[in-house]
């Protein structure tokens, strides 16, 4: 995004923000590795005989477990009494540890939950189902996929021990899948909330249209 991180994130436990600039990163190796993961796995040997003591990666937070559970990682993390499995809900704890939300975006949040009945503050399952069907991004997920997504959602619900009664959130970009959703009888229970049909961007894939159309909804 081309917009500050701090006027959507604040720091909670630990202040994340870096003063500096180019000169404090300039003297890092660094590595970049977003929407490449075969190119990440690949490198994991070579990464690992790097001499530098810090090395600076950016990928993809769906490629942490392969970070933990690289075997030519395995025997220096060993060594260093460090976990070879990657925890549970790793990328949430971590997100929840660093940021809150600034008060612009708490703002949003707020009117958001009400807008979708009263949504609890992280007691609702979200579901994201990403179709790929805005500008230049690649295919994922065939609309047909929809109800695999919902059975993930409820077998979550149960494994967690959640109530019957935990509300399910719809994240997609897809329009034809909100328009779908509506005849659901998880919709019409109100058991999954679906946001309006307005905005539906990938900040860094959409075109000037839906863009313009998500900032004039929000």
């Amino acid at each position: 995004t081309p917009l500050p991180l701090q006027m959507f994130l604040a720091p909670r436990l630990i202040d994340w923000r870096v003063r500096g600039g180019l000169p404090a990163m300039a003297l890092l190796r660094h590595h970049t590795y977003h929407d490449k993961r075969r190119q990440f796995e690949a490198d994991l040997g070579r990464l690992a005989e790097y001499p530098e003591r810090i090395l600076v990666l950016n990928l993809n937070y769906r490629m942490l477990r392969i970070l933990f559970e690289a075997p030519a990682l395995r025997p220096e993390a060993v060594s260093l009494g460090l976990l070879t499995r990657a925890p549970p809900f790793l990328a949430a704890e971590v997100f929840d540890m660093l940021f809150t939300p600034a008060r612009a975006l708490r703002r949003e949040v707020g009117l958001f939950r009400q807008a979708l009945g009263g949504l609890p503050d992280g007691r609702f399952i979200a579901i994201h189902f990403r179709t790929g069907d805005i500008s230049w991004d690649p295919a994922r997920h065939s609309t047909s996929d929809f109800s695999v997504f919902l059975r993930c959602a409820q077998k979550a619900e149960t494994e967690l021990g959640l109530p019957p009664e935990t509300p399910w959130l719809l994240a997609t970009d897809s329009a034809s899948v909100v328009e779908a959703s509506v005849a659901l009888p998880e919709v019409q229970s109100g058991k999954l909330r679906v946001p309006g049909n307005a905005g539906r961007i990938h900040i860094d894939r959409s075109g000037m249209n839906e863009v313009l159309d998500g900032a004039m909804a929000n």
